[in-house]
């Protein structure tokens, strides 16, 4: 199995999560909620974590059916688990 593949996608993944909670802190920033913080600090640790997977692109990147449920189930766990970290 190709795990640098899957934690390179998972990682682009995280970093589309984090750029897409910047949205709800803009909100909250224009409408002078303390709630926009919240966002901007997930939005980060998302943005961190997601770059901290990404700085090595895998020389080998082909996927296959096996990485491919890798990744989708991956995915969801860490999309789940990001996610929820405003809510904290």
């Amino acid at each position: 199995m190709n795990y640098r593949m899957v934690f390179y996608i998972i990682g682009y993944i995280l970093r589309i999560e984090g750029g897409a909670m910047l949205l709800p802190a803009l909100t909250g920033w224009i409408y002078l909620e303390e709630e926009g913080i919240a966002y901007v600090i997930a939005a980060g640790i998302c943005l961190f974590a997601g770059t901290l997977l990404t700085i090595k692109k895998p020389k080998n990147t082909s996927i296959f059916a096996k990485e491919g449920f890798v990744i989708t189930s991956l995915s969801w766990i860490a999309l789940s688990i990001f996610g929820a970290l405003p809510m904290l």
